[in-house]
């Protein structure tokens, strides 16, 4: 019979070598003579191999550090197993990292890291023989992930106050690190900010031409929009899977984010086209074909969808907007000036 590998056995006899021999007295040669015994050889030989060493890496983990001895012993057999630097790096990051990697999480739970926890990592880095620069790259991934955790958990309702912003802030300082951040999240810090400040009262001012406004009237928000109606023989919209934001007075546009979900035209009919005005009093559609406005104490609730906005006045038909704009930024401003009628 045609012999074949049996890494199994070859692992019990390495089991049972390093049981019987100290590997200062073990060479490269009686390892490789061993693996060819049973015919073990090439990538399946150094899995074998690093798999032992981590084996060892493990057990003498248990208490959470490396003797002198043990020290002593791991270099012996990483030079009968003629490990390579990036075996035994690897095996390190896999087997010995994710022990001071735990013991920064745990110090670091309540964003903070004192003087005592500071004083335990440095001890048990230490006793695990972790390099300077090894302690610093953990350092960084932790504290990153802490930092990325707190501005999640401060925009999971897609606003940022200035309380959240100074709060991310001063983590950041008490830990010593420069907060990081790609474009793509700059963009939305600035916008979740943005949100804030307009249901806190700060709602931008558009200027507007050609279009009557009160003494006392501010146009907050000026949008290209497609106008819909209700066919007459259509049913009602109820049961299309949008929640409606019911609105009073101090209420705001809480939905967290625009719905997936797109106006659905089908029972729909194309009125005109022009734009969509949100004001202090009101909110205006100004058409080609005319103009239409519903006092903001008139409407009682909207909807929000990927594509637009739908108007729940509290007497007549529900008009249908889509809009060739930011929908969300004008679903907020929508809200905070329904907030405010």
């Amino acid at each position: 019979m045609l012999r074949r590998p049996r890494a199994d056995l070859a692992v019990s006899a390495l089991r049972h070598l390093l049981s019987q021999r100290d590997p200062t007295r073990i060479s490269p040669s009686d390892i490789s003579a061993l693996l060819i015994e049973y015919d073990v050889a090439g990538a399946e030989a150094r899995s074998v191999l690093v798999q032992m060493w981590r084996q060892v890496l493990e057990a003498f983990l248990a208490d959470d550090a490396f003797s002198d001895r043990e020290i002593a012993y791991l270099e012996a057999l990483r030079e009968a197993f003629a490990l390579t630097d990036e075996e035994v790096q690897s095996s390190e990051r896999e087997v010995v990292h994710p022990r001071y990697a735990v013991a920064l999480r745990d110090a670091l739970a309540d964003a903070r890291l004192r003087e005592d926890e500071r004083a335990s990592l440095s001890r048990l880095a230490q006793q695990l023989r972790l390099p300077e620069g090894v302690q610093e790259e953990l350092y960084r991934r932790s504290t990153r992930a802490l930092l990325e955790g707190l501005l999640k958990s401060s925009v999971a309702d897609r606003r940022l106050s200035p309380d959240e912003l100074h709060q991310l802030a001063a983590v950041a300082q008490h830990l010593g690190v420069t907060p990081n951040f790609d474009g793509a999240t700059e963009a939305m810090l600035d916008r979740y900010a943005l949100f804030w400040r307009i249901e806190n009262g700060d709602l931008p001012s558009v200027a507007v031409e050609n279009v009557p406004l009160d003494p006392d009237e501010t146009c907050y928000s000026i949008t290209p929009a497609e106008h819909y109606e209700r066919r007459s023989e259509a049913g009602s919209a109820e049961g299309e899977g949008i929640v409606s934001v019911h609105i009073a007075r101090g209420v705001y546009y809480r939905v967290g984010s625009v719905s997936d979900a797109q106006i659905n035209r089908a029972p729909l009919k194309r009125v005109d086209g022009g734009h969509l005005l949100v004001t202090s009093h009101r909110v205006r559609f100004d058409g080609t074909q005319g103009s239409q406005a519903w006092r903001l104490r008139e409407i009682s609730s909207y909807q929000v969808y990927a594509d637009g906005i739908v108007l729940e006045p509290r007497s007549g038909p529900a008009p249908s907007f889509t809009l060739g704009g930011d929908v969300e930024l004008v679903a907020v401003i929508l809200g905070a000036a329904l907030a405010r009628a």
